[in-house]
């Protein structure tokens, strides 16, 4: 009987990798349809087809390269991580010492991916650390929604919350003409509060699930995995760690296809030349809104357009020469218009199929995507009326 072959620290399953390439080809289908649709579009069937190759020479081709060359790196890095054991002596380590008082890590570990998100940016970048950290819940006696909750979903939050990001805040206020991360306190207030509502989340579906933890060190040798690697790994060859490193490319393959399908979207956008047509036609719409809906009418745009561009930065320079304008004909302060923004490009980088960062991070976990929106609905909903409160009371106060 052969032995079945190991799965890559960053293999995700036949089955999800399908249904989101799937996913996203549909997504394309319709964007390309779309552009035949709405006054003044089209583009050639050719273009269209490549569009996943032509975003590589596309004006956000040196950001798009360098997530591909960072997960590609990373991957074939955890993967050698994950063969010489260094992954599981971790996971030993923090069971050993955590796993009494595990409910302290489902309060830690969120907080900092939320405040990566918040402060760095951090979002794509987070992919390597997502099955680390669903490994990890497992072996606590959860599960993987858990850990993909704890991890990628923490992240967008911060990202959305955005104390000071540097992709969304920073962009965004430099279009405007507003200090750099200007306004900070009501961002600390939101940050609080978000943080709050998905510890609190976690929590409930924790208490639901929640299994005795999983013990695997018995003894002293086993505690020291790394050590019984070590010699091994002296005595070898470079040409194991190369063939290791390479399977570990090989298996985050998948998330570069999907990554560059979902970046096609925006493409086929902006060379159908749509766009503009569908900004403006919202701009006008919004000009005949009460005064009080035009905050959350701009928090609905930036949702739509995020469903198409997951660019944080490029959505940015798209709608806040529209939207400020508009906003300020009704006294609403451009620092709002920037939280609306922010709200609405980075919860729904974590519920939106089109976002190659989610599927990745699901094929990761070896959860469908339908599993997870059914997951984290109920929490989308609570955070979307928890934003758009925020967004009035800071309309009412005269935020600025």
């Amino acid at each position: 009987m052969t032995e079945k072959k190991k799965k890559t620290a960053f293999d995700a399953s036949v089955g999800s990798f399908v249904a989101a390439t799937i996913m996203i080809y549909v997504m394309m289908v319709l964007t390309y349809v779309l552009t035949f649709i709405v006054p003044g579009g089209g583009i050639p069937f050719w273009k269209w087809a490549l569009s996943p190759i032509l975003v590589l020479f596309g004006e956000d081709r040196t950001s798009l390269i360098a997530i591909i060359a960072l997960l590609v790196i990373l991957g074939g890095t955890f993967n050698c991580l994950d063969k010489f054991g260094v992954l599981k002596f971790l996971l030993d380590k923090i069971t050993e010492k955590f796993g009494k008082n595990r409910k302290m890590l489902l309060v830690v570990i969120p907080l900092f991916f939320m405040i990566l998100g918040s402060v760095a940016g951090t979002y794509e970048e987070c992919v390597p650390l997502v099955p680390v950290v669903v490994a990890l819940a497992i072996r606590l006696g959860w599960d993987a929604l858990t850990g993909l909750g704890m991890s990628i979903l923490a992240a967008g939050c911060g990202f959305a919350a955005g104390i000071c990001n540097p992709f969304t805040i920073g962009v965004a206020q430099g279009i405007v003409n507003l200090p750099m991360f200007s306004g900070i306190w009501l961002r600390i207030v939101n940050f609080g509060l978000i943080y709050a509502l998905l510890v609190f989340f976690l929590q409930m579906y924790s208490k639901k699930i929640e299994k005795p933890v999983e013990y695997v060190m018995t003894d002293k040798e086993e505690l020291n995995p790394i050590v019984a690697k070590t010699d091994y790994y002296l005595d070898s060859k470079w040409k194991k760690m190369i063939i290791t490193f390479r399977n570990g490319v090989v298996g985050v393959l998948p998330g570069v296809l999907l990554i560059l399908m979902a970046n096609s979207i925006r493409f086929t956008l902006m060379e159908g030349n749509i766009l503009d047509t569908i900004l403006g036609k919202a701009v006008e719409v919004a000009g005949v809104l009460p005064r009080w809906s035009v905050i959350l009418f701009i928090y609905g745009l930036t949702l739509f357009m995020n469903f198409f561009i997951p660019s944080g930065s490029a959505k940015a320079i798209l709608l806040m020469p529209l939207i400020v304008p508009i906003a300020q004909v009704f006294d609403i302060s451009a620092q709002l218009c920037i939280v609306a923004f922010a709200f609405g490009d980075g919860f729904s980088n974590v519920f939106y199929p089109t976002n190659p960062v989610l599927l990745i991070s699901l094929g990761l976990a070896n959860v469908s995507y339908g599993k997870w929106a059914k997951w984290s609905m109920k929490f989308q909903l609570a955070n979307l009326i928890l934003t758009m409160v925020i967004l009035l009371v800071g309309l009412a106060i005269g935020y600025h």
